[in-house]
């Protein structure tokens, strides 16, 4: 009995015990079984013989894994068996399979046993890192755009994620999971939030000013080191409005706003005006320190002065919206009217005396009291300016004297003789009166 294609013996011509003859079939198969027929050459004394050969067919050697396996690096892999699920004994070469390099292995049937080796070829696939846009690591600022997490890596690698939505409000770490059967490794992606800084100016964010007030410059840089722009650039002191920070991009900072409220200034207003006009020694106002809009202050002087004019500034009293304002006094000084007639005047009773006029020489109209000089009584005469003329009250003194008789010696009658001496005609009565005579 041999197995299939196993060794044969030749079969020769010539028996052990020195008979020739011929075989049929002439050589032994190694694939089938047979008789084989040893017939002596004629003449010789001797019988035929026969040769009969068992051909066992070879078995191959069969195992659970297969003749091939295709594994990822690292995977579990089988142990190789010293007997096959058919019952055949023997070894492997390499004994032990590796799961980091491919290879063949080789199974040798044990010796006696009718079975052919056969081979167990192992391919290792090497792990696949799957890779994604983001990266490993990625920091996004709160609230800020989270990477959608794909079910497929860019170098082709399905699999899940978990979790399976980055969230943008707090830091975390994603595995991505390679689904079952593709020789890839789990990744993990790294998702950093960073708070958002508010940032912070030194002028707060509400400003109340006065039109025309001192406003901060806006910087490009907040107190807590955001840099960023404003919108509008300038704060405007003569309009109210809303001025916004923006931070520069890739700065985790929120946008700020900044709100001016311009308050108008108002102009104190007092029951006197801005101006008065007065005579020396009038009557002037008092300075008070609430304008009648209600703006408190002091004024500078304090006191109106009513013999020279000046100029008072009122000064509104710090936080409020309000302008300085002046009141000029002009203080006209007080004149006394002139007439042609003087102070005084002497007539003699029942005499044309003058008229009073309202006018004086300089221009003072007024009223005179009494209006009509009597020419038969002395007496006072005041003159009243009118009201809102700077001038003060005259008066005229009228004396009146009563009409004298002139007094001579020669009397008022004088007879004489003819040719007798006259007496001359004095320019000056006895009693002091001059005068002319006539003839």
């Amino acid at each position: 009995m041999i197995c299939s294609n196993g060794n044969v013996p030749l079969l020769t011509q010539t028996s052990q015990e020195g008979i020739t003859g011929t075989w049929s079939p002439a050589v032994v198969s190694t694939t089938a079984s047979g008789t084989y027929t040893f017939t002596p050459t004629k003449g010789l004394c001797a019988t035929p013989a026969t040769f009969n050969v068992t051909v066992t067919p070879n078995v191959t050697p069969t195992f659970s894994f297969g003749t091939s396996l295709m594994i990822c690096e690292n995977e579990t892999v089988p142990a190789l068996p010293l007997s096959s699920v058919n019952g055949v004994a023997g070894t492997w070469s390499p004994a032990i399979v590796s799961n980091t390099n491919s290879g063949v292995y080789t199974f040798t049937p044990a010796s006696g046993l009718c079975a052919i080796p056969a081979t167990f070829t192992v391919t290792v696939n090497p792990n696949i890192t799957p890779s994604f846009n983001f990266g490993t690591g990625f920091t996004i600022c709160a609230g800020g755009n989270a990477p959608v997490l794909p079910t497929t890596s860019t170098n082709g690698i399905n699999g899940t994620w978990s979790p399976a939505l980055a969230s943008n409000q707090a830091s975390d770490t994603y595995t991505f999971t390679p689904s079952a059967g593709q020789c890839a490794l789990p990744t993990t992606f790294t998702l950093t939030v960073v708070a958002n800084v508010t940032p912070t100016f030194s002028f707060g964010n509400a400003l109340n000013i006065c039109a025309g007030g001192t406003v901060p410059a806006l910087p490009a840089a907040s107190d807590n080191g955001v840099n960023g722009t404003w919108t509008p650039a300038t704060v405007n002191a003569q309009q109210s409005g809303t001025y916004t920070f923006t931070p520069a991009v890739g700065q985790c900072a929120t946008p700020v706003v900044f709100t001016v409220t311009v308050t108008p200034n108002i102009t104190p207003s007092f029951s006197f005006g801005s101006s008065l006009s007065i005579c020396a020694n009038e009557n002037v106002p008092v300075l008070p320190l609430n304008s009648t809009n209600g703006i408190a202050g002091t004024w500078n002087p304090a006191i109106v002065d009513n013999q020279s004019s000046g100029t008072y500034i009122f000064t509104p009293a710090n936080g409020l919206c309000a302008l300085p304002v002046s009141f000029t006094v002009t203080v006209s000084p007080l004149v006394t009217p002139t007439f042609n007639f003087g102070t005084s005047l002497t007539i003699c009773a029942s005499e044309a005396a003058p008229l009073l006029p309202t006018t004086s020489t300089n221009n003072i109209s007024g009223t005179w009291s009494p209006a009509t000089i009597n020419n038969q009584a002395s007496g006072i005469y005041t003159f009243t300016p009118n009201a809102g003329i700077c001038a003060i009250p005259t008066t005229l003194s009228v004396t009146v004297a009563a009409t004298a008789t002139p007094v001579f010696n020669f009397g008022t009658n004088l007879t004489i003789c003819a040719g007798a001496t006259v007496p001359v005609l004095p320019t000056t009565s006895t009693n002091g009166i001059t005068g002319t005579w006539s003839p």
